[in-house]
Order: C-alpha cells, then sequence, then structure tokens
C-alpha cells in the first residue's frame, strides 16, 4: 500500500536477501542469523547502506506478517 519509489531499487535489494533467507521458515529468521547475513555482505565488500536496505525489507516483511497474523508471535 505504500507508494515506492522506485521499483527496480527494492527488486535489487531484495535479491540477495531472498538468495540468502530463500527456502527458510520465517520463525527460523533470527537475530543471529541476520547476522550472519551481515557478516557474509560485508566480507562481499557491501556498504552499510545497501545492507540496511535489504534488511529493512526483510524486517518489512515480517512485520507485515506478524501484523495480519499469519506468523504466531514470539512474545
Amino acid at each position: 500500500m505504500r507508494r515506492v519509489k522506485s521499483l527496480a531499487s527494492v527488486l535489487s535489494h531484495v535479491k540477495p536477501v531472498r538468495d540468502h533467507f530463500g527456502d527458510w521458515r520465517a520463525m527460523d529468521i533470527s537475530f543471529r542469523a541476520m547476522e550472519a547475513y551481515i557478516t557474509k555482505r560485508r566480507e562481499n565488500e557491501k556498504s552499510n547502506a545497501t545492507i540496511n536496505r535489504e534488511l529493512e525489507l526483510l524486517r518489512r516483511a515480517l512485520r507485515l506478517a506478524l501484523d495480519r497474523q499469519l506468523l504466531p508471535s514470539r512474545r
């Protein structure tokens, strides 16, 4: 529902996230898993801004799933 400035930008940022987490269950994506992802992306010499945009999309997708009660709450 939010307008995206550039769909191409979103798609380019979601690709590495999907490549890494694509076959994971949403409930298995933990803080440590995200830290491992960050380490891997830094090893590939990606900037912190790029990594932040990628994880922002992942966090948003997980938040939407929680808000719509598609995932059980961890609380």
